[in-house]
Parts: C-alpha cells; structure tokens; sequence
C-alpha cells in the first residue's frame, strides 16, 4: 500500500496573550507500507488459487502518540481499513470428446440444370442506381 502522509513542522513557536502559536513548513513523505493478509474461505482446497478481485480503503484512522508538552508529536499510528473481494480459482481438467466434427466438403455436379424460381427475381426497372 502506498501513502502519502502530509504533515507540519515546529520551527518556532510563542505566545501573544492567550494566542499560543507554533510555525513552521507543510511537508509530505510517500511510504510504501507491506501489506499482508491472509483469510479463510469455506470450500477452498489446497492448490486453489486466490485473485484480488478489487480492493479499497474503507476508512482510515490518525492517532497521534508521542506527544510533546506543545501539542507537537513525534510518531503518528495510522490504521486502515481495507476491503477486498477475492475469489478462489481451481484448475480442473475435463475430458474432451475428440472426434473430428469438420463438416464434409459439399460437392457440385459439373453440369447442373439452372432453375428460375418467379418471383425471386429483382425487376431490371429496381436493379438500377436511383442516386
């Protein structure tokens, strides 16, 4: 899983009043995070094959941990939830029945009576080109 975690640095910090103010430059750091998962599905059987159909994030949660006395911190848990719809896939082997079903060749007698069907025939009148 790839991130990109956006966050602010403490350069300087005061106090005007009861206006408390910490300075500092927005930065980003990109992790690519490993990410495992392993999940039992009835009916798959050793030698199936497991395929990530898809897969989102269906929510994330920020917890900042090791807080400084200034509101800063130093380490950020981050959890994500992760959805994924998988399917099993098995590989079967069927038996083919595996006669040759090429139809035969049709064949013509050389000399063969022309037979006029009426009206099958498109007038000569229709035949021509109307554009």
């Amino acid at each position: 899983m790839i991130k990109n975690i956006t966050f602010k640095t403490a350069k300087e910090r005061d106090c005007q009043g009861d206006l408390n103010r910490v300075c500092g430059d927005v930065r980003h750091c990109t992790v690519e995070i490993p990410f495992h998962l392993f999940v039992e599905i009835p009916g798959a059987k050793d030698g199936d094959k497991c395929e990530v159909v898809d897969a989102i994030v269906a929510g994330e949660f920020d917890k900042l941990i090791d807080k400084n006395h200034d509101d800063t911190f130093n380490k950020l848990l981050e959890k994500v939830v992760i959805k994924i719809r998988a399917k099993v896939v098995r590989i079967k082997h069927l038996e083919v029945d595996a006669r040759d079903l090429t139809p035969r060749p049709l064949f013509c007698k050389e000399e063969t009576e022309v037979v006029e069907v009426q009206g099958l025939d498109i007038p000569e009148e229709e035949k021509r080109d109307h554009y």
